[in-house]
């Protein structure tokens, strides 16, 4: 006899299944809200960075100045929403050090960074530096001499003749402490690489950033003149001729010296003794024994300074010369 189900199974079959199919769907259906969130609601991405902030001072006193702030500004590591974080980008923040009443003093001056007005979001890790030391000092005047640096050589064979500025002197004002010690100021320095041309150029001093030209757009105009280096060279064994005369003919000594002054590129450079020539002129003289100085002939960029021997002996013979 096969047995009957039990209609208490039956019953509790039918309730699990149905409790599963209800579970299953609630399950189904916070899967697809969740969906539906991550689509119109993304999550936020944090990240941190550095932002560099230029720095200033305001409420200093008339006649004053100031040293010591970080030239390149204060670092502020943030923390916040990419989104946030990327949107300060290219904003002209700036951090501003209040000295309102202060004089002569060495002063520790804390950075807040709660003087930033980040937007809402933005976590402000550290800041380096954390405090800046200012120095105040009183404002001083000076006049000062203005000297022109320069940097490289000419071409070769070119020098620096001249160097002048207009105007030549400076009044400077800044920190007592400074110009103190200050007899003149420089300019930067002033490019002469291959240069062979003078020009003229505007220059530019070259200061300590605690320190102003007065007026401030005050012009330098500087003038460099180049010039051809000179220098003399000695020529020896420079052979000399006679000219002018039908007969045979000795001189004595064969040969002379040339000391000659001109461009050193015109001296140093090739063979310039192949340029010049010496002689003497036997026109008209008959046989016989004669003492007569020598021509000599030099191109015109060069100068003759000195000639040893100056008096050459010249024997004429009597006796045809054969090249007639």
């Amino acid at each position: 006899m096969i047995p009957k189900p039990s209609t208490h199974k039956r019953f509790y079959s039918a309730a699990m299944r149905f409790r599963l199919g209800k579970y299953a769907w609630l399950f189904l259906g916070l899967l697809i809200t969740a969906g539906a969130m991550a689509a119109f609601w993304p999550c936020k991405v944090f990240m941190e960075t550095t932002v560099m902030i230029p720095v200033g001072i305001h409420h200093l006193r008339a006649g004053f100045v100031h040293m010591g702030l970080p030239a390149k500004g204060i670092e502020f590591q943030i923390r916040g929403p990419e989104s946030i974080v990327h949107s300060i980008e290219g904003r002209n923040y700036r951090y501003l050090f209040d000295l309102s009443g202060v004089t002569e003093a060495v002063i520790s001056l804390p950075v807040d960074a709660n003087r930033i007005d980040f937007p809402e979001g933005i976590e402000v890790l550290q800041t380096i530096p954390s405090s800046v030391t200012v120095t105040i000092e009183r404002e001083e005047k000076k006049d000062l001499p203005v000297m022109v640096t320069t940097a490289g050589e000419p071409m070769p064979g070119y020098r620096v003749e001249k160097i002048s500025l207009t105007p030549s002197s400076v009044v400077l004002r800044g920190s007592e402490s400074i110009l103190a010690d200050m007899e003149s100021v420089s300019t930067k320095p002033i490019e002469l690489t291959g240069a062979r041309e003078s020009f003229k150029k505007n220059a530019i001093l070259s200061l300590p950033e605690t320190l102003h030209s007065i007026p401030p757009d005050k012009i330098f105009i500087a003038e460099i003149e180049i010039a051809e280096k000179i220098c003399t060279k000695t020529f020896t064994g420079i052979p000399i001729t006679g000219r002018g005369s039908p007969y045979e003919f000795r001189i004595e000594p064969e040969t002379l010296d040339l000391e000659i002054k001109g461009p050193e590129r015109n001296l140093t450079t090739g063979a310039p003794e192949k340029d010049v020539s010496a002689s003497v002129d036997l026109s008209g003289l008959p046989p016989g024994q004669y003492t007569v100085p020598a021509a000599i002939v030099v191109p015109v960029h060069l100068m003759l300074m000195n000639v040893r021997p100056k008096n050459f002996i010249v024997t004429i013979i009597n006796k045809l010369s054969q090249k007639e």
